[in-house]
């Protein structure tokens, strides 16, 4: 039986582990090790759930061989926030404290991606009604008035110009979308393109994408900092865990330069001042604070600013887009009325 389970094991694929997952094996884990069990008999107990059993079995399997618990969750792909976190700080302290702070960081995670999505349902919804009704234009009702009036009418230089560009302007659209969709599937083989300088350089120059970026890197950056510092990490250890994470680039370059100036002796607040994709109110933050507890506070508090301010722009853009993509359609409209139209009434000049 362990021999096949080894097998098992051995050949089992890479996929990520949902972060729901991952999130409740942490929960279920802190409350078995709360509770007085030890590490491997809470394994045990959790294969008891089905959920859980197959992590559970690969987690106690690869402990049972003396890997350290931060490279058994690397190998079964859990999130580098948890896997880095523990890699830092499993040679000290208690074990239970340090799964209860990788319990914040992927809940705060599920917060983000939450919000995240609730902000960009509303202009989804909206785009994907857009591209709907282009394609209907395009290859059902076109065609069909082509096919209905006479040839002589359809050649009408009018209607025949507004139909090619409905047309054109329609395959626009669904080309760009297209584009936009296989961007978002190779992301991340597109930025290993570019060096960390240049995403910020570009970032930085695009008006309002360099205002969403600037709160969304803030809030990624107080976030983790805030829950890190109060797990007791100094922030020397809190930036250089940041540092060795891959998952957010941007933030692990400006935790690797903070580091360095902790290191050098310089000051971290000018530092700050400087990175161009962070706001300067989180230099005022660290200036103004010395206990490191009330930074980790404040930067709480500091985060629900940021989110609010965050989802009123992104609500004020879609106030300015939505006005637009509805008098597109309404001229869209329009001109469908008047290619209906206008081949009635050059049918009724030849009666």
């Amino acid at each position: 039986m362990d021999f096949f389970q080894k097998i098992k094991l051995h050949f089992q694929n890479n996929t990520t582990v949902p972060l729901e997952k991952q999130h409740r094996f942490l929960k279920r884990l802190y409350q078995l090790l709360n509770n007085g069990y030890s590490l491997l008999n809470s394994l045990n107990l959790m294969k008891l759930e089905k959920d859980l059993k197959e992590i559970s079995i690969q987690v106690k399997f690869e402990l049972s061989k003396g890997v350290q618990l931060s490279k058994v969750l690397k190998k079964v792909n859990f999130h580098p926030l948890i896997t880095n976190y523990l890699a830092t700080v499993e040679t000290s302290g208690d074990l239970k404290d340090h799964v209860r702070t990788c319990i914040k960081l992927t809940e705060q995670r599920l917060q983000y991606i939450k919000q995240s999505k609730k902000l960009m349902r509303y202009p989804a919804i909206l785009l994907i009604f857009f591209l709907a009704i282009f394609f209907i234009i395009n290859y059902f009702v076109l065609p069909s008035f082509r096919n209905f009036f006479p040839e002589q009418a359809a050649a009408n230089f009018s209607v025949h110009l507004i139909i090619n560009t409905i047309k054109g302007f329609g395959f626009i659209m669904i080309t760009l979308a297209g584009c936009v969709y296989l961007c978002y599937l190779f992301r991340h083989q597109i930025s290993r393109m570019f060096s960390v300088k240049v995403k910020i350089n570009i970032l930085t120059k695009i008006p309002f994408l360099n205002t969403l970026s600037t709160l969304h890197y803030t809030l990624l950056f107080s976030t983790q900092l805030s829950t890190l510092l109060q797990s007791g990490m100094t922030i020397k250890d809190v930036l250089e865990h940041l540092a060795k994470q891959s998952q957010l680039p941007i933030i692990s370059y400006y935790s690797s330069l903070l580091t360095k100036e902790i290191i050098t002796g310089g000051d971290l607040v000018s530092r700050l001042e400087q990175f161009k994709l962070l706001d300067k109110q989180l230099a005022y933050l660290f200036k103004t604070n010395t206990n490191m507890q009330d930074l980790a506070k404040d930067l709480r508090m500091y985060e629900y600013i940021i989110f609010d301010e965050l989802e009123q722009r992104v609500m004020k853009a879609i106030s300015l887009i939505q006005p637009f993509l509805f008098t597109l359609l309404a001229l869209f409209i329009i001109s469908m009325y008047f290619v209906i139209m206008w081949p009635m009434f050059d049918l009724i000049n030849h009666i």
